[in-house]
């Protein structure tokens, strides 16, 4: 009995000791910060997270232009059915419209400042480091340039959130968010790369930013903050842009000549449904990808509810577009006559149930959709129904 007692005890002693090591071992489910920044390839991961907002259906994917977008003088929601919503002005703060992209922003903000706050941690090439924080520094103001131009003044959050109890941040006025959108855009602008480095549209260049800087200049200008020397400022920045060389107007046509158009200018809209990138002109696009077959699920719409009419079932070649966007007789009669951008953005056919065109009387303006972007050029295989892989342009290149 002694004995079995003896083995007892060592036993219990044994276990304790065991428990005590086992409770000093250090928890290994969870990367910490260090662990978590601690390379180039991590830091770049973390960067496309601040980039993927852009691309959700609240912002670029949809939103933007076919619900928060619609109803300008340009164009108008046509589904007759929508009798609330921001495209008939009759909604309040309870709107998905208005709340989603009010989130949107503020993941894409916050997940900037964490970037921002930890972009020394790895040991990396100096100049590739300030690129990246450069991107993250325009990213940041870019959303909070969608925010102020939405919502006017917001609160501005400029670190990481470390504390979910500290959330309540007092709103700034608009002149104080424009302020630091200037600060934080012109230091990017000294530490990206230029768009020639890329090769394509999809991140932000120095060009990109000079860009935005001249269009955020220009709303700094008209009201409520009313700073007229921004006129001065906005024209500086543009023709940094210009002097850079790196931009032009597509002039060539070489897509599928279908008898559309046959100018560079729709050639611009034809490389977004085709995935080709033409930095040219096209300065900075939000991504979208795939036809929804390889896991990867896209919030694209562009092609889908912004394009020519087609609800038949035979959508191979056309794609599915519910057309819900039509244009206004004030846009149609900007172009003058022999303008070939009249009829590759005001629509002059639809598609009947049978995939072929249905062309429209000269005089039925209203019925004609804002049709840019097409579906019909779209050489991925097979279309989804309701998604599409076409980049929005959030800063295409102007000239007069």
């Amino acid at each position: 009995m002694k004995l079995q007692f003896s083995y007892l005890l060592i036993a219990v002693l044994l276990l304790c000791g065991g428990c005590s090591k086992f409770l000093d071992t250090k928890p290994t489910d969870f990367l910490t910060t260090e662990d978590y920044y601690n390379s180039e390839e991590n830091l770049l991961k973390v960067l496309s997270g601040v980039y993927a907002p852009l691309s959700t259906a609240a912002m670029y994917g949809d939103a933007l232009f076919n619900q928060i977008g619609a109803g300008t003088d340009e164009h108008f929601r046509s589904a007759v059915s929508s009798t609330t919503g921001v495209w008939v002005n009759n909604f309040d703060y309870t709107s998905a419209e208005i709340n989603n992209l009010w989130q949107q922003c503020y993941i894409g903000i916050e997940r900037a400042n964490s970037l921002i706050a930890n972009i020394n941690i790895p040991a990396m090439d100096e100049s590739k480091r300030q690129a990246i924080y450069g991107e993250a520094l325009f990213l940041r103001s870019y959303y909070y340039f969608m925010l102020v131009s939405y919502y006017g003044g917001v609160p501005l959050k400029l670190e990481p959130t470390t504390n979910i109890n500290v959330i309540s941040i007092a709103r700034a006025t608009d002149k104080e968010v424009y302020a630091q959108i200037i600060k934080d855009m012109t230091e990017a602008e000294g530490k990206v790369h230029t768009s020639k480095y890329f090769g394509h549209a999809s991140r932000v260049s120095k060009t990109t930013v000079q860009g935005l800087l001249a269009r955020v200049c220009l709303h700094m200008a008209g009201f409520p903050v009313q700073d007229q020397a921004k006129y001065k400022e906005a024209l500086n920045w543009a023709k940094k842009v210009k002097d850079s060389g790196e931009h032009t107007l597509v002039t060539e046509f070489v897509g599928n000549p279908d008898g559309d158009n046959n100018s560079g200018y729709s050639q611009v809209f034809v490389n977004h449904a085709q995935d080709k990138y033409d930095v040219r002109e096209s300065m900075w696009e939000s991504e979208q990808k795939g036809n929804r077959t390889d896991g990867y699920v896209s919030n694209g719409r562009i092609g889908n509810n912004i394009g020519i009419r087609f609800t038949g079932n035979n959508f191979v070649d056309t794609g599915y577009c519910y057309g819900n966007l039509r244009v206004t007789e004030y846009l149609y009669r900007l172009y003058g006559n022999g303008d070939l951008r009249r009829d590759w953005n005001c629509g002059k056919f639809t598609y009947n149930a049978n995939a072929k065109r249905t062309y429209l009387a000269a005089d039925k303006i209203y019925d004609r959709n804002a049709a840019k972007w097409r579906r019909s050029y779209e050489t991925l295989l097979p279309k989804d129904k309701n998604y599409t892989p076409i980049n929005f342009p959030s800063l295409r290149y102007f000239q007069q």
